[in-house]
């Protein structure tokens, strides 16, 4: 199981950049999924939210914007690049080695 792990994380940290700015516009990433996922949601307001696996952070900035406390954590370092850069994603970082082995 390491290997294909390891294998998935290098494909991740791979296409980092590509998929930001995919998922930021793409039809069904920005105009169905993200959307539904958040209004599943339901109201984040005052309450502490984990975005496990958080890519780039649209999910992040969107729950903070929405009165969340976000800590929001990728297992790819170069994943998780584009979420340290937005203004309302305060507190991300790459998973510690082990998470998602």
């Amino acid at each position: 199981m390491l290997a294909s792990m390891s294998s998935v994380k290098t494909d991740y940290d791979a296409t980092a950049g590509s998929y930001e700015q995919h998922a930021a516009d793409s039809p069904y990433n920005a105009h169905y999924d993200r959307p539904a996922v958040l209004e599943l949601m339901g109201d984040v307001a005052g309450m502490r939210v984990l975005d496990a696996w958080c890519s780039p952070g649209l999910y992040s900035e969107e729950i903070f914007e929405r009165g969340a406390d976000v800590v929001a954590v990728d297992r790819s370092a170069t994943m998780v690049e584009p979420a340290q850069k937005r203004p309302n994603c305060l507190r991300t970082r790459d998973a510690p080695q082990g998470i998602g082995d």
